[in-house]
């Protein structure tokens, strides 16, 4: 018998509490088996076929403990390596209750493969949290063995974030001969998923991106909320890779909406992937759902306000470059001149000194371009 384990760093410590079962007398789910009321698992499915064959055959699993005989879930796999795109795999997904996160907590099932059959096996998941994306990391892998049912199984920690949907993939690929197309050759049975759920502090009512003429606005409203601590704001170019570009402090505890808003000043050119990253005072912390919004490169402007004891101007570049920043009067006096590193995105630059009531002009020459721009300042 094969046991194979493999942990995965996770939020917080998981409990198992549900466990999803199929016997393959159906597609779906078996019930009164402790499945989760807060998880709606879909049923299995198959995909990447070799030929057609049928989904649910009788497999006779024998061998083992709990083997429930019957039908089994049968595939006719494709010849080759891992692709976790064109090789032949189960399917599953599973969705939270509104306001929780699914926990992955492992996956367990008999198999049986022909002489012609897979001699691996890989578990991948939906979930982006991996900087490979979406199936590119196993959470569980082995061998399969020829001609006669063994159990296969991984232990896992995985926390999805409030209300994702996590599809589950359980692939067969690597041959010792070419398989024949329409014929099965390889079989899973008594599949069980263990899973636990986890209830959000926070419930976040609404969240979206809005694309402005030089930014992007993020808005948010939460309808309750206990003991929260601030809400990190994560970016991405791709989609898979987040880092922290702002934060803002949370109500704390609340039961009436609040509503909240962040500008990010700095997107990049296109698409932008924005996630909020929810913590709690006792170090709990949860992520939200991704939404995107685009932003056109925009173009170098200045802004130039009062403040105690000087001016302070905001210069947003599209380039790390250097320039020269000359502050002059309406008669062609030079008030300041001095060069200035410029980074990508947002610059801000105080200049002290007595500044009277009066209208000001603030130039800005880089290697590639020149701008001027007329300010009051009170």
């Amino acid at each position: 018998m094969k046991k194979i384990l493999l942990l995965i760093a996770c939020f917080t410590a998981v409990n198992v509490q549900a466990q999803h079962y199929w016997n393959f007398e159906t597609a779906t789910v078996t019930s009164s088996n402790g499945e989760s009321p807060n998880i709606t698992v879909s049923p299995i499915t198959l995909h990447n076929n070799n030929g057609s064959t049928e989904l649910l055959v009788d497999g006779s699993s024998s061998g083992y403990d709990g083997a429930s005989g019957g039908k089994a879930a049968a595939a006719s796999a494709k010849e080759g390596g891992f692709d976790k795109n064109n090789s032949t795999y189960f399917e599953i997904s599973l969705t939270p209750a509104p306001g929780n996160s699914i926990v992955l907590a492992g996956i367990s099932f008999a198999a049986k493969s022909s002489g012609l059959g897979p001699t691996n096996w890989s578990v991948r998941t939906s979930n982006v949290s991996s900087s490979l994306g979406p199936y590119g990391e196993d959470f569980g892998a082995g061998g399969l063995n020829t001609d006669e049912w063994e159990l296969e199984s991984s232990a896992f920690s995985l926390v999805g974030a409030a209300n994702e949907v996590i599809t589950l993939r359980l692939y067969g690929f690597n041959f010792t001969a070419p398989p024949t197309a329409g014929e099965v050759n390889w079989m899973i049975d008594d599949l069980k998923i263990h899973t636990d759920i986890q209830t959000m502090p926070i419930k976040l009512k609404t969240f979206e991106a809005q694309s402005l003429i030089a930014s992007i606005q993020l808005k948010w409203t939460t309808s309750l909320e206990e003991n929260t601590k601030d809400f990190e704001i994560l970016r991405s170019s791709d989609g898979k890779t987040f880092t922290t570009i702002g934060k803002v402090d949370a109500a704390g505890n609340s039961t009436t909406e609040k509503s909240y808003s962040f500008t990010d000043y700095s997107p990049s050119g296109g698409i932008n992937y924005y996630q909020l990253l929810q913590r709690d005072h006792d170090g709990k912390y949860a992520k939200s759902k991704i939404v995107t919004a685009s932003s056109a490169a925009r173009p170098t402007d200045i802004r130039l306000s009062s403040v105690n004891g000087g001016v302070q101007l905001v210069i947003f570049s599209n380039t790390a470059t250097k320039g020269q920043l000359i502050l002059s009067n309406l008669s062609g006096q030079t008030i300041e001149n001095k060069e200035v590193k410029l980074d990508k995105g947002k610059n801000t630059i105080i200049l002290k000194g007595e500044y009277p009531s009066s209208v000001l002009i603030a130039s800005l020459k880089t290697s590639s371009e020149s701008i001027s721009k007329k300010f009051l300042v009170r």
